[in-house]
């Protein structure tokens, strides 16, 4: 397992220190070199790398664009930046519409 994080390097050092796992910071997702350089660290290839994120334009797509496995997941908290809650607007047009393509709950 790796983190690979927009966020700065202390706050991301701060969680993965706790839990013993290496990461990235400042990785500009959905950029591939982050994804890559993680996969440098686990010694994964494509094919058996899964991105697991809570966004649409940074963990899915980014994960998506090196053909890797991935998994949306529910935010932890309702707190973010202004930035993202915009972008989280989008997000849920964009997930409405899935779930009529596909007929999905």
């Amino acid at each position: 397992m790796c983190f690979v994080s927009n966020n700065t390097d202390l706050r991301v050092k701060e969680i993965a220190d706790r839990v013993n796992i290496p990461f990235i910071a400042r990785a500009k997702k959905p950029r591939r070199r982050s994804f890559r350089k993680a996969m440098a660290l686990m010694d994964t290839k494509p094919e058996h790398t899964a991105v697991v994120g809570d966004q649409i334009f940074t963990d899915i797509l980014g994960g998506n664009r090196l053909g890797l496995f991935t998994v949306l997941v529910s935010p932890i908290s309702r707190k973010e930046f202004i930035g993202t809650r915009l972008v989280r607007i989008l997000e849920k047009i964009i997930l409405e519409r899935n779930k009529k393509k596909y007929g999905l709950k």
